[in-house]
């Protein structure tokens, strides 16, 4: 984490590769520290996998141009479009979404190991419509790597519940399915939703 004042922000928010997210409701560093920072740390630590999918970023605890203690998280831009807005998608697109969804059962299963609680990216985050979908990703390019990023990793979702992960999922990859004109393999969404129920049954055995 980066401690600073509004020069610093405006380091990112004056370069075109970077974006500059601001978080009004931690105008405390140890909220911050405690919410946002621990959040980042289970990231790099248990999801190195799932971090190849995430954009290069860094807190910040600064001060704004009105003098507010805020913090900020400032990451590298996508250039591209937003997952759940796109009217068609490539297999290359396809691949990745279930290289995604593979390292977040991942982070899922070493976080309740280790930590005692499953965590599990926002990757359906609500709809307007109370549709199911997958979201907080983008299609595009950091510099001239393109990918299927994860750009909003925070809250990460923590949850003993695998279960509902698993319905939450399903129904995701039913939107993506009737959406996009493409098809998830059912053997894979199989496989990782199986992976989430083993995860919790071996975490409460094992209590």
């Amino acid at each position: 984490m980066i401690p600073g004042h509004f020069s610093d922000v405006m380091q990112f928010k004056t370069n075109n590769n970077w974006i500059v997210k601001e978080f009004r409701r931690y105008d405390d560093l140890y909220l911050f520290r405690k919410q946002i920072k621990s959040e980042d740390d289970i990231l790099r630590v248990h999801g190195r996998r799932l971090n190849t999918f995430i954009p290069e970023h860094h807190l910040i605890f600064g001060t704004n141009d009105k003098g507010e203690k805020i913090g900020f998280i400032a990451m590298r831009k996508v250039i591209g479009e937003d997952l759940s807005r796109m009217n068609t998608v490539s297999k290359e697109l396809v691949g990745q979404l279930e290289d995604t969804l593979s390292a977040a059962v991942e982070l899922y299963r070493l976080t309740a190991e280790a930590l005692g609680n499953g965590y599990f990216p926002d990757l359906f985050p609500p709809q307007e419509d109370m549709t199911v979908r997958f979201g907080n990703m983008m299609w595009g390019k950091v510099e001239d790597k393109l990918g299927l990023y994860t750009v909003d990793t925070f809250p990460l979702l923590s949850m003993s519940d695998a279960e509902n992960i698993s319905r939450r999922l399903v129904l995701a990859v039913k939107s993506f399915e009737s959406e996009k004109g493409v098809k998830i393999s059912p053997e894979f969404v199989e496989k990782i939703t199986r992976e989430l129920i083993e995860i919790d049954k071996n975490h409460k055995r094992g209590r």
